[in-house]
Formats: structure tokens, sequence, C-alpha cells
């Protein structure tokens, strides 16, 4: 019998629930696409997942970018990774009253 491994991307993979996400489903045989802004924050997840074993690939993206996520599209179809699902996590926390908060940082909120 074949086994075919389902490939999950996570976008805000490189820290809190999205890297809780990557680990986890890591563990449980998926193979693991993980996307974040941060290089280092990536390295450091790389670190972590080695001793769970399994595929997992690491792409620097910054979802609010659309020349980033047509890179990291072209790379995963020059390796010719599949995305079975979408695990859409990336996001910022936006701290204090509504009214404190400027236009421009509600936009980017949603953007993001």
């Amino acid at each position: 019998m074949i086994k075919e491994t389902c490939s999950v991307l996570i976008t805000g993979a490189s820290s809190g629930i999205g890297r809780a996400i990557s680990l986890r489903l890591l563990s449980s045989g998926f193979d693991v696409i993980a996307t974040g802004r941060s290089k280092e924050k990536l390295m450091r997840l790389s670190s972590e997942s080695r001793p769970i074993g399994g595929r997992i690939e690491l792409f620097e993206m910054d979802v609010r970018s659309l020349r980033s996520v047509k890179n990291v599209r072209t790379q995963l179809k020059e390796m010719n990774i599949r995305v079975d699902a979408l695990i859409n996590n990336a996001g910022f926390g936006l701290w204090g009253p509504i009214f404190h908060i400027n236009d421009e940082e509600i936009m980017d909120q949603f953007n993001t």
C-alpha cells in the first residue's frame, strides 16, 4: 500500500500559534510548508522540528506583499511541492482602545 502524505502550508508559522500548529502537524505525519517574515525564527522552527522528523520546508514570506507570495508560489512549483491545505494564520495584535488606533494601522491589520 502506498501512503500519500498531505502537505499543509501555514502562514505565520515562525512563532506563536503558527509555530505550535507546524510542530503538531509535523509530529502527526503531515508535510509542513512553514512561512513567516523572520528568517531567524524560521531557522529556530527548523531546529525544533529536527527531533520530530518528517518533512518541513521553510519559506520567508510576507502575506502583505504580493511579490513575496508569488515568489514562494514559484519556488513551490519549481520544487514540485503541492499544497493540499492552507492554514492562514499570519497576524499581529493591536492593543488599546479602538479610538487610539489610526486608519493605517487598522488597514494593515485587515490586510495581514
